[in-house]
């Protein structure tokens, strides 16, 4: 299977590794494990480690995020339209009418699903069903199954 990385993010990632200031080890094994011909990117936010890469030939954009010891903390994909829920697609059109977004889905290391989208240096979570979050994992939402906006 033929990757490469995502090259330059248009997500806040954090700081971008290279071979001087590569990943841990043990990190970059764990992420092997799973894609061994995949050359990823890698970023270090916190004591968080990113791999972004396409995979080929489906071409669809991904994220492992992992903590210090190689552990999977998030499994990021971009998604299509129909993949995602139909409540996203109606906060995206009446809060940001025009703009043009990709949508991401996350799942955590406990299987959690939600989805997430990118603004500038801005990501806007979303639920499993679609209702937006202020964060991964928030229980409280802004908008409710009947979306509603201020």
């Amino acid at each position: 299977m033929l990757v490469s990385g995502l090259g330059k993010s248009q997500f806040p990632l954090g700081v971008q590794l290279t071979a001087d200031n590569p990943a841990p080890t043990i990190v970059m094994a764990k992420f092997n494990e799973t894609y061994p011909d995949i050359s990823p990117i890698w970023w270090r936010s916190g004591d968080h480690y990113s791999a972004t890469f396409i995979e080929a030939p489906s071409g669809i954009k991904r994220i492992m995020v992992y903590d210090s010891f190689g552990n999977l903390v998030r499994n990021d994909s971009q998604v299509g339209e129909k993949v995602y829920p139909a409540p996203i697609k109606q906060y995206c059109n009446k809060k940001y009418p025009g703009e043009k977004y990709d949508i991401w889905s996350s799942e955590d290391s406990k299987g959690k699903k939600s989805y997430f989208l990118s603004r500038g240096r801005e990501i806007v979570w979303f639920d499993e069903q679609g209702n937006y979050r202020t964060k991964p994992g928030d229980n409280n939402s802004k908008s409710k199954s009947n979306i509603q906006f201020n």
